[in-house]
């Protein structure tokens, strides 16, 4: 996943295996992603690149991170997203500074709680000793 230098913050590259990359329907899908990252408050960006030798554009959606950590809200809303669709899932990738970065890979069939707790250990703030 790219990063964007001018965005700090966090990337959500949703995937599918139902899908094929570059159906409107995927498309529709993944704007419809973006809409319910948006409607919880945080600063979202959608960013699109063509792929070499593939009909449409490789989709990230990107999430500022204002307070330090994910908010409950939207961590809740990229669990919720993949639930509905177990064929979906998102690559998450943490700018963490030093041109260093953390990721996780989660899909629609990961047990709730550990898809819930992948997302927090990605995303809560750490402490000073960690």
């Amino acid at each position: 996943m790219r990063r964007w230098s001018a965005w700090a913050g966090a990337g959500a590259l949703p995937f599918t295996e139902r899908f094929d990359a570059s159906s409107d329907r995927w498309a529709e899908q993944v704007n419809d992603f973006a809409a319910e990252l948006l409607a919880t408050g945080d600063p979202v960006q959608l960013r699109t690149e063509p792929v070499m030798g593939k009909k449409g554009a490789l989709t990230t959606i990107l999430v500022e991170i204002v307070s330090g950590s994910l908010t409950t809200l939207t961590a809740q809303t990229i669990s919720d997203w993949l639930r509905r669709d177990r064929s979906r899932g998102a690559r998450l990738e943490l700018d963490i500074g030093a041109g260093a970065s953390a990721t996780v890979e989660l899909r629609g069939d990961t047990a709730p709680e550990e898809r819930e707790r992948l997302i927090r250990s990605l995303f809560a703030p750490s402490s000073p000793d960690e």
